[in-house]
Formats: C-alpha cells, structure tokens, sequence
C-alpha cells in the first residue's frame, strides 16, 4: 500500500503522472493530426492525378488513349502548339545528349540560336524518360505526355509547403488546413489545367512548381533565426528562382511579387540585417543560377528590366537604408535634424536611394533609363502595344467581364470564386493591421477595399463607362493607388510620430507576400488572358484562409455574435463546397476532351503526307501557327514558327505572301528562304484579320476581315420570281465608309460600324441580281448594293451604276458537316 501511496498520493508525483499522461495524449493527438495532414494531402494529390491523366485513358470508340497520333499509331501531345517543340528537343537531347547550338529546323535560311530558348524544360522531358526507361521501355513522346502529370504532384506539395509556411505562425493545426483547402482547390481550377494537363508539357506545367517553391524558400530565409539557415534558404529560393527562369518567362513575377514584398517590408521597418542577407542571397544567387545558362538576357537586361530591374532597385533601398541607419552614419547630424528627424527612417532611405538610382541612371542610360521608367508604368494599365501581341488570342489584354468566368461558378450573375477570394483578402488585410487602433485598423482597411476594387473594375467592360482606356476608368485606377498610398502613409507617419512603428513592425511578412502576389495577379489578369491563372492560383490562399478562419470564429465565438457568425461561416463553407464541386466537373469534363480533335487528326495524317511523300531537305513556309507541328510531326524545317523570334519575317510572310498583289512578289519571297512548299490552312480565313494587320504598312494599308456569314433558312423569302436568302453574321467595317442616301452623304468610321447581314436574289433560272449589305451604325441600318458574288467558283460582277454600290464581294461556298449521318 506504501507503494501505491508513494505513486499516487499527495506528494505530488499523482499530479506529475497524470501531467506526464496528458502531455503524451496531446503528442499522440499530434502526431495523429499530421497523419490525418498528410493523409488528405495525398488524397488532394491522387484528384490531382486523375484529372490530369484523363486524357490519357483509352477511348472506347477507337480502343486507344484519347492523346494518340493515328498515322504513326503512337502516342502524341494534346491540342497545342508550342509543347511539340520541347518533345522534338526531347528526343534530341534522348538521341544526341544534347541540343544542337543552332537549330536548322527553324527560320531557314539563318536557324535559331538555341541557347535564346528556354531548354531546362525538354531536358526535364528527356531525364523522365530515362528514368521511366529503367523500369519499363517507352517512347519518348510518352514521356512528353506523363510529364505535366508528375510535374504537377510536384506543384501541389511545393503549394502546400508555402500555404502552410505563410500561415505557420496560427499553429499547425490552422496552417495545415488552410494550405489543405488551397492546395484541394488549386488541383481543380480549370483556368490551369490546360496548360498543366497530360499532353501538354508546357511551360507553365513546372514552372509553377519552381515558383512556389522559391517563395517557400523566401519565406522560410527571411524568418530563419539563425544566419546560418538565412544562408542557406536564401540561395535555394535563388536556385529555385533560377530554375523558373530557365523554364518560364514567367519568372518575372517571383521579381516583381518579391520586390514588392522587400518594399512594403522596408516601409514597415522590418529590414535588418538578416533580412538584408535573405533578400540580397535571393536575387544575386537568381542571376548567377540563370544569366549565364541563358542569352534570353543579360546582366544589363536584368538591371535595365522593368521587372527584375525592380528587384535590383528594392535592394539598392535596403542597402542605403542598412547603410544610413544601421551603421556609425546613422548618429549623423543631418539624419537627426528638425525636418529630417521627423520622417519615418524608411522613407528617407527610399527618396534617398531614389535620388541616387536617378543620378546613375540617367549618367550611363540617359533618355534609355527615362524610357525604361515609362514603360513601367504603361505596363500597369497597356501591357502590349505590338501587333503581333494582339492577334495572339492568349495575349488578349481581357475585362473583368472576361476573367470573373474563370473565377466561378456564375450563381444568378455572381461569380462565386471571386467574390470567396475578394472577401478573403478584406479579412485578411483587416486581420493583419490587427494591432492598430480601431479607428485606424477601419480607415486603412477602407483604403485597401478603394483599391481593390479601382484596380479590379476599372476595366470592367468594352461597352461600360469603365473600359479601361478611357478617362474615367483610368482616373478610378490612379484614385485607387492613391487611396493606398494615402490612408497607409497616414497611419505611417501617425505610428511613427507616436512612436509606435512596433504595431507595423510585427505584421507578418507572409501575409504581405501574399497581398504582393494578389496585387500582381490582378494587374497580369487585366493584361492578359494566359494570365489569369496565375491569380486564380494565388486566390486559393485567401479562400483557403477565409473557409478556415470562418469556422475557427465561429467555434471559438460566444454569445449573440456566436450565432451571425455560425450562419456566416456556414455561407462561405456552403460557397466553397459549391465552387470546388463544379470545378471539379468542370475539370473532369475539361480533361476527358482535351485531346486531338478530327482536326488534329487531320493534321496528323497530312503530317505523315509530309513525312513519307516529300524530300528530306524541303522546306515549308506558312503562316506561324504551324511551325511546330510541321517540324515536330511532320520533321521538315520552316521558315517561321511560334516562336516569332524574327518578327520581321512574320510581316514580309503577311504582306508579300498571305495578302500579296501576284502571284511573283510572294515567289521571290519565299524563293529567298528556300521554301519548296507552301502550306494552307482552312482556318486561316479567321486568321485573316492578324497577318493583314500584320502585313500592313504604319497606316494599315492591307487590314482587313473576312467575315463569316451563315445561311439562315428561316429568314429565306420565296416571291413569285426570285428567292430572297439572308445570311446573317457580323464584322466591322475595316475603312472609312461614305456614301449616299437619299441625297445626303453618311460618313461610317471604321471600327464604328459593321455589316449586319448579306441579302442575295436568285432568280427563277438560276441566275442572280445584285446583292445587298445590311450595314449598322450607332442603331441606324443601311441597305447598300454590292459590286461583286462569287457563287460556284463564278464571279457575278453587277458593275457600278446603282447608287452607293461597294467595290467589295461575297463568296458564297457549300457548309460542310463533319460527323453527320
């Protein structure tokens, strides 16, 4: 009993047992949690490979998988175009151990300098297949097809890992769920999959991966709490960035999102020394890992460069400012005077810093560097000004009425999506200023919402007072800047005249990282279609967090607020279980189909035309489109290719070929670059608007648009001598239109109005009269008689004698039906 007594009773070693039990149940729940972590990361993770993979299952209709090349009876890459040059350096690198310094496959005569290509991508190709070789013999397209597949496992972690790492500092419990719910959703955006299905080894597929693995990297340098392990993160998010860059051009948003970060971070007071070691190690180890793999850019290019140039420029801010007020300097009598003294030490740093990138600018780049400058800023509200930029369909600068499609499901006219994230990232910043005042905490809250929604709907539509061009929308998207700028510098100044810089100090730099990359996401989806998911991607982390911190509030509330916030957080979980479902089907659907259609099995089998019945050595010239599918599929060179490397080949092939006044002036052209055969696509008659414009002089001379008209039956008009057949459609008019109408001259402006509709009168016999146009201008419709109709490979010419009559044409051509019994 003594025993027993000694173990249990009032000395207290009862009261340490039972502390030592809890303390390994609370372990073991732990330990149990981060299985239950990981566990469903893996089932995130097996989503993600199915999707992915679905293109790659056998359909029943042909008993072969969806991505299958039937002229070659192998497996092949999915409907796209750029991927199918990194399979055919693949297989070089596979067949040679390397890729040939210039490639004569492309822009023949001259070939390609290959180290200008981004060549980290086919040799990741080429690795996987011989690993995939030691277990089981494949084709190295197969290879080309898996590889967005495992790529995509790789991204999927490397997302979680950064989620969880912003968030660390809520307890692993929060943090890992957060990062759960952003990594679930991540795996079915739609907006992503195409580029990072199977089939299309793209590179976006992995660049994704280098990115967010070079943020988690950042993160984990900058909160490291000893140098050593400063170091060490700081070059590997170098690496990891330098990875991106020999991958993806995309590259410049790890710059631009981390240079923003720097200096929010620096105006918040933040930057000490190891941070000044974190960010420092990041961008040096980034050029030195990428410049010299690459002639993409130089050293000069990276300084001089809008985007990675900023980075260089936030590390030259936190050099001065480590210099001013970190060293002996800083007790200097000019730093401490009556004006200077008053302004918060960050902001002398940056206007100083400034004045001295200034002065070297413009000493060794002159006007150059005031250009550079310039073009910062035009790129926030016109990313592109080239004409090329503008027929790529992927280069589209988009609306909001665009890209709130991408950022569904639509519910009643809501885009449920958008409206998780929008309302997350509110939260979140409220969250963040979490030690002001509550007065403060609203004012620079409302300044945040200001502008979010000037950035974000001041391109609301092509047809809203808000268009993103014209005055007003780009007044509201300064207002919105300003709005920013002024509530933060506000609060600054304020903090900083109380003394109380510390309530700035202590926000959490992940969260900041996260706003930076919010912001970069909605200025890349404003400027371009290809670039909304990258803020899709982004926006999973503020719906992640708001799904979790909804419910977290909710458990943890009491009283009367207890129930508002229930019925709140059962909403956004409603919402978000409703948004992950449809993008799911939406996914599953969107993967199932993403492969070659009956048009790139048409493709395919001329391909293998080209392969078998023309010699080696021909050369074929096309519009760009094709490039890589006639050198990749079909193994004969071209004289153009996506890559568009030589710009000014693509004009001559628009103006002295594709629109050229005979047959000798587009001969000589193609005769200069060796080109043995020419090559014609159907969809080329969409196309004709991007290399007319292209093929144009500075004033547009060959622009022009083939627009499509379709037969509508139900308008057809039988009268006692003729019939009447309307053909619907639209296009808008591409020159200046003046005619008369009823004894007064109408001017029409191009672009202002379009033809609505061509009218044809057939006789009784067979035979025609003149045609009309429908042409509409601002709600006004006009009748006018056309000159010539081309109806069965005969041409109709009614001359000009009728008033008002265009010296323009219609081609009438049988519609054809494809799958149709």
């Amino acid at each position: 009993m003594e025993e027993i007594y000694a173990e249990h009773g009032g000395d207290g070693g009862g009261d340490k047992l039972i502390e030592e039990r809890e303390e390994k149940a609370l372990k073991l729940i732990k330990s149990k949690w981060s299985w239950l972590t990981y566990g469903i990361l893996a089932i995130i993770i097996w989503i993600n490979i199915q999707i992915r993979s679905l293109p790659m299952k056998v359909n029943p209709a042909t008993g072969k998988p969806g991505l299958w090349d039937f002229a070659r009876d192998n497996w092949t890459l999915g409907p796209d175009l750029d991927p199918f040059l990194f399979l055919r350096y693949a297989k070089e690198i596979v067949a040679q151990g390397g890729i040939s310094a210039i490639d004569m496959m492309r822009y023949v005569p001259l070939g390609f300098d290959t180290s200008a290509e981004t060549q980290l991508l086919p040799h990741l190709i080429a690795y996987l297949h011989k690993l995939i070789n030691v277990f089981t013999e494949t084709s190295v397209e197969y290879s080309a097809v898996v590889f967005p597949v495992v790529a995509s496992v790789f991204t999927t972690i490397f997302f979680f890992l950064l989620v969880r790492k912003v968030f660390e500092e809520k307890g692993p419990k929060i943090s890992n769920s957060i990062a759960l719910v952003a990594a679930a959703f991540m795996v079915v955006l739609p907006s992503m999959l195409t580029r990072t299905i199977a089939g299309i080894p793209e590179k976006e597929s992995v660049g994704f991966a280098f990115m967010f693995l070079a943020f988690y990297f950042f993160l984990s340098a900058w909160k490291a709490k000893k140098l050593k392990g400063t170091i060490i993160f700081g070059v590997l998010a170098g690496a990891a960035t330098a990875l991106m860059g020999l991958t993806w051009g995309g590259v410049i948003f790890i710059y631009v999102s981390l240079a923003v970060t720097g200096a929010i971070a620096l105006i918040l007071d933040k930057v000490g020394k190891r941070q000044l070691y974190a960010y420092g190690l990041w961008l040096i180890s980034s050029a030195v890992f990428w410049l010299p793999f690459t002639s993409r850019t130089t050293l000069g290019g990276f300084v001089k460069s809008p985007t990675t140039g900023s980075a260089v420029v936030v590390l030259v801010f936190f050099i001065v400012h480590f210099l001013l007020f970190k060293t002996k300097i800083k007790h200097h009598r000019l730093l401490n005077g009556d004006k200077i003294g008053k302004i918060p030490k960050p902001i002398v740093s940056i206007v100083i810093a400034s004045v001295l990138i200034a002065a070297v600018g413009l000493v060794f780049f002159g006007s150059e560097f005031i250009g550079t400058i310039d073009n910062a800023l035009t790129r926030l509200t016109t990313p592109y000004s080239d004409r090329l930029s503008f027929t790529v369909a992927e280069n589209r600068q988009p609306y909001f009425s665009d890209w709130k499609g991408s950022m569904g499901p639509i519910l009643k006219g809501v885009p449920l999506f958008f409206w998780l994230f929008f309302i997350g990232s509110m939260v979140l910043f409220f969250e963040t200023m979490g030690k002001l005042k509550s007065k403060e905490r609203w004012l620079i809250t409302a300044s945040y919402f200001i502008f979010l929604i000037a950035i974000i709907f001041s391109r609301t539509s092509p047809s809203s007072p808000l268009n993103g061009v014209n005055a007003l929308s780009l007044g509201v998207y300064s207002i919105g800047y300003l709005a920013l700028i002024a509530g933060g510098g506000y609060i600054l100044f304020k903090k900083y005249k109380e003394g109380n810089l510390g309530e700035l100090r202590d926000i959490n730099l992940g969260y900041v990282l996260v706003f930076s990359l919010s912001f970069v996401g909605v200025v890349g989806a404003r400027s371009a279609i290809r670039l909304i998911m990258l803020l899709t991607s982004v926006a999973t982390i503020l719906v992640g967090y708001l799904v979790v911190v909804a419910i977290v509030k909710a458990f943890k509330s009491k009283g009367t607020k207890k129930v508002l916030l229930i019925v709140l957080a059962i909403l956004v979980v409603w919402a978000a279980v409703y948004t992950f479902a449809a993008y799911y089907n939406t996914s599953k659907a969107v993967g199932s189909n993403h492969i070659p259609s009956a048009y790139n099995q048409q493709w395919q089998k001329a391909m293998a035309f080209v392969r078998i019945e023309t010699p080696e050595d021909a050369v074929f010239g096309h519009w760009w489109d094709y490039g890589y599918w006639v050198q990749s599929i079909g193994e004969r060179a071209t004289m153009l290719d996506g890559g568009n490397s030589i710009f000014y080949w693509n004009y001559l092939m628009g103006r002295h070929v594709l629109t050229a006044e005979s047959e000798e002036e587009a001969l000589e052209l193609l005769y200069s670059h060796d080109v043995t055969h020419f090559l014609i696509d159907s969809t080329e008659i969409g196309k004709y608007s991007a290399y007319s414009s292209i093929g144009s002089d500075e004033n547009y001379d060959r622009f022009s648009f083939l627009g499509t008209f379709l037969r509508d039956d139900k308008q057809t008009q039988e009268t006692k001598n003729q019939t009447i057949i309307i053909y619907p459609g639209g296009t808008a008019l591409d020159e200046d239109l003046i005619f008369n109408q009823n004894g007064k001259d109408v001017f029409i402006p191009r672009q202002r109005g379009g033809v609505a509709a061509i009218i044809v009168y057939q006789n009784a016999n067979g035979s025609f009269t003149q045609p009309e146009v429908v042409i509409i201008e601002g709600g006004t419709q006009y009748r006018l008689p056309l000159r010539y109709l081309y109806v069965n490979g005969e041409k109709n010419d009614f001359g000009t004698e009728k008033e008002s009559t265009l010296e323009a044409a219609a081609y009438v051509f049988p519609r054809v039906f494809q799958n149709r019994i």
